[in-house]
């Protein structure tokens, strides 16, 4: 079941589990409640289940799975079409994953990138989606 709307919720896809709290506990400094996954799977799971604002998806991942299988299932769900996809990298990506990046309306940053300029980048694109007076009429 689908959650009904509140603050807003951030699932943070990455196997480790370091960069995952690390990720989670700065987002939950600036305002953000959050969703952890460690493999696809759970990523999927919690997604059909879970009502979020967006998504943060590591793309390497040490499942044979990455971030943009996670993407390309977020994309065929009712409802999560559209919602923002920040795909997180360390490597440089092939013409192919950049391509499957830009096919699924998703935006690149590359780690490490300085987690303030994600944080800003992330109040940008949900206050454009949920405007403040919005969101209070929702809870």
């Amino acid at each position: 079941m689908i959650q009904p709307y509140g603050r807003r919720r951030v699932m943070v896809l990455d196997d480790d589990p370091t960069a995952r709290l690390i990720m989670t506990r700065y987002l939950g400094l600036y305002g953000y409640d959050t969703i952890e996954a460690g493999t696809v799977d759970q990523a999927v799971a919690s997604l059909t289940r879970e009502r979020v604002d967006a998504v943060i998806l590591d793309i390497g991942l040490a499942e044979e799975r990455t971030g943009l299988d996670v993407l390309r299932a977020l994309r065929q769900l009712p409802g999560l079409e559209t919602v923002p996809a920040i795909v997180l990298s360390g490597k440089i990506l092939d013409e192919a994953e950049e391509r499957s990046i830009a096919r699924e309306r998703a935006h690149l940053f590359q780690k490490p990138e300085n987690l303030d300029v994600l944080i800003q980048f992330l109040d940008q694109v949900l206050e454009a989606r949920h405007p403040q007076s919005d969101r209070n009429a929702f809870g």
